[in-house]
């Protein structure tokens, strides 16, 4: 199931709720009764502010994670993480990165614009997530050479228990997963992994490598025993 939000709760609307094709954003359906249904929740560049989420809604996504097994993943961009200003909800409980409580920085302090050409950690070498192709060296030359993305998210660092698979040249956190209670999370610290895409991808088809990398990040994030070391 997947929301693309086309009217904000600020927006100027000259018609009956009952004459709009375009419904509010089902906040407490989703967050509510539905949420265990899902195997997986992602925040995609989507700042929660403007349509009616409020603490309780990210403290069910939390316990969500932590106390029954489920997995969330927050992928980058303008609206998210500092940016989103996530640092004091309790999002940044189950996080892999550390975020700023005081929502103090400005957004030229939270995204990196410049191309950043990420590398493999030595965890992610050897994680399942990351191995697009089977063979060792044939991986960590295909990663090597994926293009760069465009900026990326800057967070406070990394949580205690978050294992980083992907790093800027200078260290800084691109891509990381954790086990947060009894479920798992993940961040991608970009917006831009659709570059990957063009990869040994034709006009009008998706790349196998850049398939198979959310692929893999998906059945890892669900436990589900096809993903194999």
């Amino acid at each position: 199931v997947s929301f693309f939000i086309l009217r904000d709760p600020s927006d100027l609307v000259f018609a009956t709720e009952n004459e709009l094709s375009l419904i509010p954003f089902p906040v407490n359906e989703i967050f509510g009764n539905e949420l265990p249904t899902f195997d997986i929740v992602i925040f995609q560049n989507f700042n929660f502010q403007p349509y009616g989420i409020f603490g309780f809604h990210l403290r069910s996504i939390r316990d969500y994670v932590l106390n029954d097994g489920g997995a969330f993943l927050m992928i980058g961009g303008n609206k998210s993480f500092d940016s989103g200003n996530y640092g004091s909800t309790p999002i940044s409980e189950i996080l892999p990165v550390e975020l700023d409580y005081n929502n103090a920085r400005t957004l030229g302090d939270t995204i990196k614009g410049e191309e950043v050409r990420p590398k493999l950690t030595e965890a992610g070498k050897n994680h399942p997530i990351m191995k697009i192709i089977p063979d060792r060296e044939e991986n960590e030359k295909q990663w090597n050479s994926m293009p760069p993305l465009e900026g990326f998210n800057m967070v406070e660092g990394l949580s205690p228990d978050a294992v980083p698979l992907l790093v800027s040249p200078e260290g800084e956190p691109i891509f990381a997963v954790s086990k947060a209670g009894a479920g798992k999370a993940a961040t991608f610290l970009s917006d831009s992994s659709w570059r990957w895409n063009f990869v040994y991808g034709s006009e009008g088809e998706v790349s196998p490598l850049y398939e198979k990398f959310w692929n893999r990040l998906f059945l890892w994030l669900v436990n589900d025993p096809d993903l194999h070391d």
